[in-house]
């Protein structure tokens, strides 16, 4: 470890006495180290005071609770150790068991409680009444959290005629609150400079005239919503054909959570998760592709996250001459997708 430096401000210029067994001014004008600990833990644990500074870190193959009292708005004394505003630590989970931090009384990135997945960490900082904490995730998970995000595998087929509900590409699928509505979900070619090979087209079919919602979605499992703690971005691109008509040109993205484990897709777009809460954002979707960003900061004890995008059409102007579609697809980071990634 480098040592990190102190040295005072003010400089004596009173030469060194004999007595080597005292602070001499020569001892005071030197540069002083100093180290940040590191507190190893195995279980549970309550985090003290003089934790300050220091990385405690928890490696544990069970779950483990560690408390953290009150932070405290009194006056800073010299010499003392205290919650104050400003005290901070470290924390990061190298275990396999989840780690749940709760404060006594006061609040953590402003919840009761956050809970670290293997691999995460942060900042805790007290700011005299609460605790603000700055999530530290493993570069991996700044990567795609969504699996087959750039609709590269369609094991099922490309291409498929739907009416209440139908797959469509691995993981997704495709739901028309009218059953007798028709649509095709198809896999196209990316347009160019997209960064990615395949887009997927959502199309209302020729002399269709339904109106009901379209939706679009799938469910992350707990093991992987459970990574997402903290800001999220979903991105990715979406265009309208020449001719489609929706509700005000708008498509809207919703980011949903949940306190549940592995409950179904289906039980998403019904707002049947335990505890579900859902984020909705609405764009308007033109025939030029548009990147889209929708963030939302997902609360430390989210046991589930599904995501879906849902678009209403107006009733078929004549002629239809071609379908109305909506098309989506993700970007990419040279070869990496991230249609939905850490921040």
């Amino acid at each position: 470890m480098t040592a990190k430096s102190l040295k005072h401000k003010f400089v004596s210029g009173i030469a060194d006495g004999a007595d080597t067994s005292v602070v001499r001014p020569s001892n005071w004008n030197d540069t002083h180290d100093h180290y940040l600990d590191v507190n190893a833990q195995t279980g549970n644990y309550g985090i003290a005071a003089s934790d300050s500074g220091a990385l405690i870190t928890f490696k544990s193959s069970a779950a483990v609770a560690v408390t953290l009292p009150q932070a405290s708005n009194s006056a800073i004394t010299p010499g003392t150790l205290g919650f104050f505003n400003g005290w901070f630590c470290f924390v990061r989970n190298l275990g396999v068991g989840l780690v749940t931090i709760t404060p006594s009384t006061s609040t953590i990135d402003g919840f009761a409680s956050i809970t670290l997945p293997t691999g995460h960490g942060g900042l805790i900082v007290s700011d005299g009444t609460n605790y603000q904490f700055v999530w530290m995730a493993p570069e991996s998970y700044r990567e795609q959290l969504l699996i087959n995000g750039g609709f590269d595998i369609w094991q099922r087929g490309t291409s498929f005629t739907t009416g209440a509900a139908q797959y469509g590409p691995d993981r997704w699928k495709l739901q028309l609150d009218d059953a007798s509505a028709t649509w095709t979900v198809s896999r196209q070619a990316a347009d160019a400079q997209s960064g990615t090979n395949f887009k997927c087209r959502l199309q209302r079919n020729n002399a269709a005239n339904n109106t009901s919602p379209m939706k679009f979605y799938m469910a992350l499992e707990t093991v992987d919503s459970l990574k997402m703690a903290g800001p999220i971005t979903l991105s990715y691109y979406a265009k309208a054909a020449a001719n489609c008509s929706p509700t005000s040109g708008a498509l809207q993205s919703r980011i949903a959570t949940g306190k549940g484990t592995d409950q179904s897709a289906d039980s998403l777009i019904a707002a049947g998760w335990t505890s579900q809460l859902t984020d909705v954002q609405t764009d308007n979707i033109t025939a030029t592709r548009t990147r889209v960003s929708h963030t939302f900061a997902v609360p430390g004890d989210v046991t589930q996250i599904g995501i879906w995008f849902r678009r209403c059409l107006l009733a078929r102007r004549p002629p239809p001459t071609t379908s109305s579609t909506s098309t989506a697809s993700s970007s990419r980071s040279g070869r990496r997708q991230r249609i939905m990634c850490r921040r």
